[in-house]
């Protein structure tokens, strides 16, 4: 499995979000059961991006914003809609 972080050089000292490819995809399909989720998170942008996973330039500043921004972000928001949505 490709991941865009790796255990040399953390890009942020306080925290490692891991994503690959293969566990992303699995992740964008569970949310996609969410009708907030989907209602609020651009999912077909993150699907792209994860079926576009990049091979190297991680620390160019497109690919970190894709990757270490949007995806994470979009994904961990995701989640946190669908627990929202559990809790009431």
């Amino acid at each position: 499995m490709r991941e865009i972080i790796d255990d040399s050089q953390p890009m942020c000292g306080r925290c490692q979000v891991r994503l690959n490819a293969a566990s992303s995809h699995g992740q964008i399909a569970e949310l996609s059961a969410s009708p907030l989720v989907t209602r609020l998170i651009d999912l077909v942008q993150l699907d792209r991006a994860i079926k576009n996973w990049p091979t190297g330039g991680r620390h160019t500043t497109e690919i970190f914003q894709e990757y270490n921004l949007a995806l994470t972000r979009g994904v961990s928001g995701g989640w946190f809609l669908r627990w929202f949505e559990s809790a009431n």
